[in-house]
């Protein structure tokens, strides 16, 4: 089960190593960068489970996404703590969202044997910059060459997926342990081999879907890098999981929180009017309902309300009309239309919601 989520511990561990001999005593004091850290680390790894399945949601033993409460939590104890804490949410994280989770590659153990897989190659599909690469049935590639860096010099980047697992492979010589690749300012750690002229790592779907979603890598061999930009990764990594045969099915729509600009008027008196900093709750199910004000799980505001399309050019509006109140079971009427500026409107209420 600690497979799951191992970036975020890992990340937390090399900038606490990163902080320096100290005295014994002073090592064991927190302080604002490694609380920092450890916060945004855990509430991240907390969050993605809680996102996989709601019920992961124990504010009781940490399993929340409030970066403010872990943060307040490890300025008042000591760093071995922390330390146990983070292990013991990843612990919760991972076994309250194995049956959600998708399947994930065993700890690295691939030891290939050679520099790229066996095999007569051809090319399955050109991506821009990026190749895809077929080795073999099940066995493919995603390849970049940056010709802005010397041969040998990180001028290859390629990552492989195959029956073993998946790779990361690198043109750049590097022997440094431990070793961890950074995306987007995020640590991913990685298990350096060199296999001839190149380097290798085994990698997971967590590292994979970072290089998809992130818009920098750097591999982190040296202080140079070698770095690339992201452009184009997302198809490129998907594409080559579509030839190796491991595309994930698509998953079902989940609800998700924008924060924007919100607004709600009810006869007449304004009671939320915010610009730029308002949690907007999206169900994100095709029907274009939203609520203002809330994410729906950390944070209620003071006032909120929902808006639900009926699917006729018509919305029904409720909202929770008592401040503090937590549940917006008070209607608002069935006759909202939607106007400009990303507003819903009848003749008692008016409800904003917009980026």
């Amino acid at each position: 089960m600690t497979a799951l989520f191992p970036h975020a511990l890992t990340t937390f561990a090399l900038v606490a190593l990163s902080c320096g001999a100290a005295q014994a005593q002073d090592f064991q004091r927190t302080d604002d960068r490694f609380c920092q850290q450890y916060a945004s680390t855990t509430a991240a790894v907390a969050q993605e489970a809680i996102d996989q399945n709601p019920n992961c949601l124990d504010f009781s033993r940490g399993v929340h996404g409030v970066y403010q409460m872990h943060y307040d939590w490890c300025m008042q104890n000591t760093r071995d703590e922390v330390w146990g804490a983070a292990d013991h949410i990843r612990n919760l994280a991972a076994e309250c969202t194995t049956p959600f989770a998708p399947p994930m590659p065993a700890a690295p153990a691939w030891q290939p044997q050679q520099s790229a897989p066996v095999g007569p190659t051809q090319t399955y599909a050109q991506l821009g910059a990026w190749e895809i690469l077929q080795w073999a049935p099940g066995s493919c590639s995603a390849l970049l060459m940056d010709w802005s860096k010397p041969e040998g010099a990180g001028r290859l980047l390629r990552f492989d997926a195959g029956p073993e697992g998946f790779m990361v492979v690198s043109d750049q010589w590097s022997d440094t342990s431990p070793a961890a690749a950074l995306i987007d300012g995020q640590f991913y750690p990685m298990v350096l081999s060199q296999i001839g002229e190149v380097t290798t790592s085994p990698i997971d779907r967590s590292f994979l879907a970072a290089v998809q979603r992130g818009n920098r890598l750097n591999l982190n061999f040296d202080p140079d890098g070698p770095e690339y930009a992201l452009s184009g990764s997302s198809a490129a990594i998907d594409t080559m999981l579509q030839c190796a045969g491991m595309a994930q099915p698509a998953p079902a729509a989940q609800p998700y929180v924008l924060n924007g600009t919100c607004k709600l008027i009810v006869d007449g008196w304004t009671y939320v009017d915010m610009n730029g900093n308002c949690p907007i709750w999206m169900a994100n199910d095709g029907t274009g309902s939203f609520w203002i004000n809330t994410n729906r799980d950390t944070y209620l505001g003071d006032f909120f309300a929902e808006i639900v399309p009926s699917g006729n050019g018509f919305a029904s509006g409720h909202w929770n009309a008592q401040a503090g109140a937590t549940h917006a079971q008070a209607p608002l009427g069935e006759d909202f239309r939607q106007v400009g500026g990303g507003c819903w409107v009848n003749a008692r209420a008016t409800v904003c919601a917009a980026r």
